[in-house]
């Protein structure tokens, strides 16, 4: 079975990769960069504890579950 590995969202270069969410890296609308999600964003996952955005960590969580299910 093929598996996909979740990686979290800093890269060097926009391209190189994506979050799982989506979220496409540049400019946010004060045009500070941010690495897939708007700064405020990432700032307030930290702050509670969360290396990643909500809904990369769920879908991470999903297929690590599915994969320790089969």
């Amino acid at each position: 079975m093929a598996m996909r590995t979740i990686v979290h969202h800093l890269y060097r270069d926009a391209g190189d990769l994506l979050p799982v969410c989506g979220t496409i890296p540049g400019p946010d609308e004060r045009d500070q960069w941010h690495t897939g999600h708007v700064v405020d964003y990432l700032v307030a996952y930290k702050r509670v504890g969360h290396p990643c955005c909500t809904l990369c960590c769920a879908v991470a969580l999903t297929l690590i579950q599915a994969h320790d299910a089969a």
